[in-house]
């Protein structure tokens, strides 16, 4: 029970980085290589900042504040200095690494802090991390899905789809594109500070493959639902329960990225299959 619970917590967590994809790689039709530098800046901000006492809430806020002001500086040198977008993510992503590494060094342990779950004690302590992880997340897409609705959501969407119409109607598709990065890495350093709050430390390595476990779960989505819903949150808990299915059959964790290419591949597979029988 313990361990399906701590599947699906996973999945929570990871789901922000994969509606964080979503924003950039289908609604700017930009891939962003930021999401795993924000995500262990994320969880740096919040390791240093609870050692000093800092409330877990405010600790959020100012983890996913971080996390915009990285994607604001991958929008300036992708928009501003015209550097290539894959380019310029890589680049905010390695300064992170190094920022991350000067706030927190390579790991450190919160484990006596006060966090988030702390503010819920029913039942036992995993099934109010995950009432709680639940509500957050289902606040969180539910915000950001009226907020495409809106007139800036709109328009971000328009940067992918049609840049033309938003430079007729005056707009500044730089503006547009660099509040999309915004969002979406402050939703990746987020979901790194929730996962430093749950797992109760933060380590320097533990943001590799954030990128994939959020584009994996994204496709996983779409092979049922192409627009952003709640579904996107069942496929990132079904990605982390595959893991959990390998441990359960005595795969080592040093083939956990094999495992992880070889879903993207079958996923690839799968679409390609789907698209075919339609257009037959």
């Amino acid at each position: 029970m313990n361990i399906m619970i701590s599947i699906i917590n996973q999945g929570l967590i990871f789901s922000l980085v994969a509606i964080a994809v979503y924003i950039t790689s289908r609604m700017i039709k930009k891939d962003d290589l930021t999401t795993e530098g924000a995500f262990g800046l994320g969880g740096a901000v919040t390791a240093i900042l609870l050692q000093h006492q800092v409330s877990a809430i405010l600790v959020m806020f100012l983890a996913s504040f971080a996390g915009a002001g990285i994607g604001l500086v991958t929008a300036f040198l992708y928009a501003r200095l015209k550097m290539n977008h894959l380019m310029a993510g890589l680049v905010s992503s390695t300064a992170c690494f190094s920022l991350s590494l000067a706030l927190s060094s390579a790991s450190k342990s919160i484990i006596r802090q006060n966090t988030i779950f702390n503010y819920l004690n029913i039942i036992s302590e995993e099934i109010s991390e995950n009432i709680i992880l639940m509500v957050l997340v289902l606040l969180i897409l539910s915000g950001i899905l009226l907020f495409l609705k809106s007139e800036i959501g709109l328009i971000i969407r328009a940067v992918g789809d049609n840049e033309e119409l938003l430079i007729n109607f005056g707009k500044s598709k730089n503006l547009y594109q660099s509040i999309g990065f915004a969002i979406a890495n402050a939703l990746t350093a987020l979901s790194g500070c929730l996962f430093v709050q749950w797992s109760g430390f933060f380590s320097i390595t533990g943001n590799i493959g954030t990128l994939v476990t959020g584009l994996t779960s994204l496709m996983i989505a779409e092979l049922f639902y192409k627009k952003l819903s709640v579904i996107i949150i069942g496929a990132a808990i079904f990605y982390q329960s595959i893991f959990a299915a390998s441990l359960s059959l005595g795969v080592e964790p040093l083939w956990n990225n094999l495992v992880k290419a070889l879903i993207i591949i079958g996923i690839v597979i799968v679409t390609k299959k789907v698209k075919k029988d339609l257009y037959a």
